[in-house]
């Protein structure tokens, strides 16, 4: 099915746009009331290379946090009270916290690090994209009978 094409796509986007989530939860500020803060511009060029095994390890952690993200975002479409939403936001970023420590050889700093530099190198990003449609669980296609 082209679905699980486009949602191995929008879990590259996603998992990519997880890393300043994370970044933000790593250093805790009392909640402002607003939309989340853009993320501050990088001063670091994206020139770090990084082998398969660190990507791996990356796309694993990334693809735990794209299922919390997944998971609280449905919570929060049926959540209207903004008391309860900000503490499902907080809870999510906890548990995207423990989503990437939990995977081995992975580190918060290294998880957010890897995931600004895709966010910067359009190879890096290809590379993780890849990694992540290898990844997807692929369901068997029965357009015949």
């Amino acid at each position: 099915m082209t679905f699980l094409s486009k949602l191995a796509g929008s879990t590259a986007i996603l998992m990519v746009a997880a890393a300043p989530v994370l970044a933000q939860s790593a250093a805790p500020e009392a909640p402002t009331g607003t939309e989340a803060p853009a993320a501050p511009e990088m001063t670091q060029p994206a020139e770090t290379a990084y082998t398969d095994a660190e990507l791996e390890t990356f796309v694993e952690a990334a693809l735990a946090v794209t299922q919390v993200q997944q998971d609280y975002a449905q919570q929060m479409q049926t959540t209207e009270d903004e008391s309860a939403k900000q503490e499902l936001v907080a809870t999510a970023q906890q548990q995207m916290k423990e989503a990437v420590e939990g995977v081995e050889g992975m580190d918060l700093a290294t998880y957010n690090e890897i995931g600004r530099a895709a966010q910067e190198d359009e190879d890096l990003n290809r590379r993780i994209t890849a990694l992540v449609q290898e990844k997807m669980p692929r369901q068997p296609q029965n357009s015949d009978g």
